[in-house]
């Protein structure tokens, strides 16, 4: 007789039901409009689930912050797909190595796509095998090792997300910009970070998708969706952690605040929220969703 029959009756309607949210039939009778200030608590939540790959990161560089944001944004590039590809790609070739070729953006592509193996064919495409020649010497001199090709995956996404694109962008971010954490920090304002990865492939890649097949012409750039993902998933989250590490406050608050100044993702989770009566209207709201999804609704850690 301790416990209200009512709050017995609706834990078991949580726990025992398979919908996506567990409380979605109890939810849509609330006066519930917003997740109000438990927005940014979710997401920095989200931002310090991060901290043990960026820690790490710190521990297998030295503490070098530069060679580690650079590993962590290129996972970036790569997401959801490749992810890990990109990650392995970064750490093969380390920063100060492209950092020695930043000047000649052909060079950092053939040391990119060599180091990712694709470079091992043989194709009747002058580009393609001045591009294997040029890696053939950066190679030896650097001593690159290769990864395997396979590890690379093509299937069922947009050509334009093709790894072969995205490592032509990276070696254009590479090329046009130097010490990229530090510019982040200083440019905590979204349309200046989101500058900082406006990049676009070489000639080569706007009538290519990849290195075999010609395609209809089309430059390459990165798309502002693709740069706010970058940013949401890769840039914020490092840059909350550095200022975590260094009692920076206000650095904190000003990668919060910019994650409220920038549009809410769209996916179908988001929009099963909505439907719910929880709109998401900015970033921190979606990331805050997602996140409460994840890690509290499909564990039903309710309670």
């Amino acid at each position: 007789d301790s416990i209200s029959p009512l709050l017995l009756k609706r834990h078991n309607q949580i726990f025992d039901n398979r919908d996506k949210i567990p409380c979605e039939k109890l939810l849509r009778k609330t006066s519930i409009q917003n997740l109000g200030f438990w927005t940014e608590t979710l997401l920095v939540e989200k931002w310090q689930s991060k901290s043990a790959d960026i820690s790490n990161l710190l521990i297998q560089n030295k503490n070098n912050w530069e060679q580690s944001f650079y590993q962590f944004t290129a996972r970036q590039f790569g997401l959801p797909v490749n992810a890990d590809a990109f990650e392995k790609l970064a750490s093969l070739i380390p920063l100060k190595t492209l950092t020695k070729c930043k000047g000649n953006l052909f060079q950092l592509e053939a040391i990119l796509f060599g180091a990712s193996g694709f470079l091992n064919d043989e194709i009747d495409d002058d580009y393609y095998k001045s591009l294997q020649k040029e890696f053939a010497f950066l190679a030896k001199k650097y001593s690159l090792d290769v990864m395997n090709y396979t590890e690379w995956k093509f299937s069922r996404m947009r050509p334009g997300n093709f790894p072969t694109i995205r490592i032509a962008q990276f070696a254009s971010m590479i090329h046009q910009s130097s010490h990229l954490l530090s510019k982040c920090v200083s440019m905590i304002n979204n349309k200046q970070l989101a500058d900082l990865f406006e990049t676009t492939a070489s000639d080569y890649w706007n009538n290519h998708y990849q290195f075999k097949k010609v395609s209809i012409k089309k430059i390459k750039m990165m798309g502002g969706n693709t740069i706010q993902l970058i940013l949401m998933n890769g840039v914020l989250p490092f840059v909350f952690y550095y200022a975590k590490e260094h009692a920076n406050d206000g650095l904190m608050q000003q990668c919060i605040d910019q994650m409220n100044l920038m549009k809410p993702e769209k996916n179908s989770i988001i929009s099963n929220w909505k439907s719910l009566g929880l709109k998401a209207d900015s970033a921190c709201d979606s990331q805050a969703l997602l996140w409460l999804r994840k890690k509290y609704c499909n564990e039903k850690q309710c309670l």
